[in-house]
């Protein structure tokens, strides 16, 4: 993926499209935690993850046990469960705008 995404980002820094990096870093990111969620499966599985993953008690239920889909889900306290500093650890390449 990585591959991918500087090739994407040093294309486009050739057109001077300046806000691309910035725009496919966070669709990629939300992009991922999507799929993070639909890991997660079931309710009680998004709760405990959510815990273990820094969320509180109260903001783990309301998420894990909200009805929207998991595009709706991926923003919100997914940003604050899974933040940018995750995906840096896990080495996947940041987007400067």
């Amino acid at each position: 993926m990585n591959k991918t995404l500087k090739g994407w980002i040093n294309y486009f820094k050739l057109a001077e499209v300046q806000r691309f990096a910035k725009d496919i870093d966070g669709w990629v990111r939300r992009r991922l935690r999507n799929i993070k969620w639909r890991q997660w499966k079931r309710p009680w599985a998004r709760r405990c993850e959510l815990m273990r993953l820094g969320l509180s008690e109260t903001k783990a239920v309301m998420i894990a046990f909200n009805r929207r889909g998991p595009w709706w889900n991926s923003e919100g306290f997914m940003n604050i469960a899974l933040p940018k500093s995750y995906f840096d650890k896990l080495g996947l390449v940041r987007g400067r705008g």
